[in-house]
């Protein structure tokens, strides 16, 4: 063969290899248009060629597809443990197009969580940021930006980038806070950016508009908020975060939950996804935390007692905590029952009558004894641990009558009282 049809034939196959990229790379731009994402684009996540072809044996070829999968569907596919699982359905972040929601009690972390979002939107799209500036509107003034400083030396990154790339402001009332999205929009237009954080969206409107006269307003005006929100996701294809404060849930049953997040209707219809962050650790698990470890970071049995390694590998379940408390559960039951049944009135007049018949007056040197307690607890035809082994609350102490009496005749070194 020449070397002319040698060269020929290079060109070929050269113009037949560019062909059949070209034709890959419309046709991947296709379903970049349509929005699909194939289940192949896991194994940027982390997720081995092996599992994935497990999941296209299942029928799941795309990565949406997973992601409507629930668990327990994944998990029943052979060759997929809990883990893997688990694994699958973590890779997914904040959800860009739509608003997060995260409520919960104060403490419980929301604020740091926005904080730690802050820094990792702006990582890499290959490292699972979004590569892109933030927005940031704080409302109670929980804004640190040496938060963001420690974060990001915690990712690699340079602190005094990270803070550039963060557009703060602080809003001081409802309509101050509307105002904030309209000028966001105009520097979204500007320039590129994957996050939107308030923390918290519901704190002012809780002091702006008070009473159920101005609540029909309040809705309207947070409902407009809202809807502003879903066309800044819509429009520039950003992530929204928002916080939420919670209320007590006063006609709350005893096994139900005590709060329920602010706004109503109009922020949970909203909200694309609803995040709750974990209470504060239960004390078995603070106590085998770091409090009960010493410098050298090893636990401390003289100081802190032997550890419960139960309670640091094995997750409670929600019923332990209501087992633990099972007199406190009952007590709210039977509070709820007598309010559903008789009024509010009746279960207020309860806790003041045990309030009262708490603190009877007697000798210091008797045993804790209350007949009335105990009738009006429901305790008076059952025997407990105090009624035969004595008070169970170690706070409480009997007075020693035989030491009082020598101190007071001055019997003893120190002399009389």
């Amino acid at each position: 063969m020449s070397s002319r049809q040698r060269q020929q034939q290079q060109q070929q196959t050269q113009s037949e290899e560019d062909e059949q990229q070209q034709q890959q790379n419309e046709q991947e731009e296709e379903e970049d248009m349509r929005g699909i994402t194939k289940v192949q684009a896991l194994e940027q996540c982390g997720i081995s060629s092996g599992d994935i072809k497990k999941l296209c044996d299942a029928g799941l070829f795309t990565v949406e597809a997973v992601a409507f999968t629930p668990r327990k569907t994944l998990i029943a596919i052979k060759g997929l443990s809990e883990v893997k699982a688990d694994k699958i359905l973590a890779e997914g972040g904040i959800e860009t197009g739509g608003i997060t929601e995260i409520f919960g009690e104060f403490r419980t972390g929301k604020t740091q969580l926005c904080h730690t979002l802050a820094v990792m939107a702006q990582l890499p799209t290959n490292m699972g940021g979004g590569e892109g500036r933030v927005m940031y509107i704080d409302t109670e003034g929980t804004f640190r930006p040496e938060r963001l400083l420690a974060t990001a030396e915690r990712f690699g990154l340079n602190g005094e980038e990270v803070l550039d790339n963060v557009a703060f402001a602080r809003a001081y009332n409802s309509d101050h806070q509307m105002n904030l999205l309209v000028q966001g929009a105009a520097m979204m237009a500007e320039s590129r950016f994957s996050l939107l954080i308030v923390d918290s969206a519901t704190s002012l409107y809780r002091t702006d508009y008070s009473g159920r006269g101005e609540l029909s307003a309040r809705q309207m005006h947070l409902a407009k908020f809202m809807r502003m929100l879903q066309r800044l996701a819509d429009e520039f294809g950003i992530a929204v975060v928002l916080t939420n404060q919670v209320v007590a849930q006063v006609d709350a049953m005893a096994f139900g939950p005590t709060s329920k997040p602010i706004g109503g209707n109009i922020i949970a219809h909203a909200s694309t996804t609803r995040f709750v962050p974990s209470a504060n650790a239960t004390p078995a698990t603070a106590a085998a935390g770091s409090d009960s470890h010493s410098q050298y970071k090893v636990h401390d049995s003289l100081r802190n007692g032997i550890m419960s390694v139960r309670s640091t590998v094995i997750a409670g379940h929600p019923l332990e905590a209501h087992l633990a408390n099972w007199e406190e559960t009952q007590d709210r039951f039977k509070l709820n029952t007598a309010r559903c049944a008789y009024g509010l009135h009746q279960p207020l007049r309860m806790q003041m009558e045990r309030h009262f018949v708490s603190k009877p007056n007697r000798i210091p040197v008797l045993k804790q004894s209350n007949l009335a307690d105990d009738i009006l607890s429901g305790k008076d035809s059952t025997i407990d641990f105090e009624d035969f082994l004595g008070e169970s609350d170690p706070s409480m102490y009997l007075m020693d009558v035989h030491g009082t009496a020598e101190r007071t005749l001055g019997m003893t070194s120190s002399g009389p009282l």
